[in-house]
C-alpha cells in the first residue's frame, strides 16, 4: 500500500512539474519533481531514516536551492522590466489622448493609473508572504504547499488587465511608451 501511495505522489509531482515547465517556470517544475521524490522517500523509508540518508539530504538540498531560484527568478515581484513597463503605462495613463472616445474615459484612466502604480507593491507584498511561508514550511509539507500554490495560480495583474482594455481603443494615449514596455504588458502570462 505504501509503495502505491509513494508512486502516486511521484506521478502527481511529475505531472505538476510538467505543468510548471509548460508555464515557463523551469525551477518550480524541477522543484516539484524533487519534492515528490523526497515525499515518496519519506513515505517508503520513514521520517528519521530518510532525513539522515544521503539521498534524502541531497533531495532536500535540491528542493531548497530550486525553491530559492524559483522564488527570485520566476516571481513577478522581481521582474524589473515589468515594473518599468508599469511605470511607463502609469505616466501615459496620467495624460490620456483627447482622441480617445471611450465611455467614462477619465474614470477608467484614473482607475488604471492607480492599478499600475500599486501593482508592483502588491506583487512585492505577496512575495514577502510567499517567502516567509517557504522559510517556515517544514519540508514534509513542501509538495502539498507547492500543489496548493499552483492550484491557486498567480494573482491577477490589475495594471496589465486595465492596460489591455484601454490600449486597444486608445493606442494614441500610449504613444509615449517604449515598444518593449507595451509588449511587456501585452505578453501573455
Amino acid at each position: 500500500m505504501r509503495v502505491r501511495f509513494a508512486a502516486g505522489v511521484v506521478v502527481l509531482g511529475l505531472a505538476a512539474g510538467i505543468v510548471g515547465l509548460v508555464q515557463h517556470k523551469g525551477y518550480a517544475g524541477l522543484g516539484f519533481v524533487c519534492s515528490s521524490l523526497w515525499t515518496a522517500g519519506l513515505i517508503l523509508v520513514g521520517w528519521r531514516a530518510w532525513r539522515e540518508s544521503l539521498l534524502g539530504a541531497g533531495l532536500l538540498l535540491a528542493m531548497t536551492v530550486l525553491g530559492f531560484y524559483a522564488f527570485f527568478f520566476e516571481n513577478r515581484a522581481f521582474d524589473l522590466a515589468l515594473d518599468e513597463a508599469r511605470f511607463e503605462a502609469a505616466m501615459a495613463l496620467a495624460r490620456p489622448d483627447a482622441t480617445c472616445r471611450i465611455v467614462d474615459r477619465t474614470a477608467r484612466f484614473e482607475s488604471a493609473l492607480r492599478a499600475c502604480l500599486l501593482q508592483a507593491h502588491r506583487d512585492k507584498l505577496s512575495a514577502a508572504g510567499e517567502g516567509a511561508r517557504q522559510v517556515y514550511m517544514p519540508p514534509e509539507l513542501d509538495l502539498a504547499d507547492k500543489l496548493v500554490t499552483q492550484a491557486q495560480g498567480d494573482a491577477a495583474d490589475a495594471c496589465r488587465e486595465h492596460f489591455m482594455v484601454l490600449y486597444a481603443p486608445c493606442p494614441a494615449s500610449f504613444a509615449s511608451m517604449d515598444a518593449g514596455a507595451i509588449q511587456q504588458l501585452m505578453a501573455p502570462r
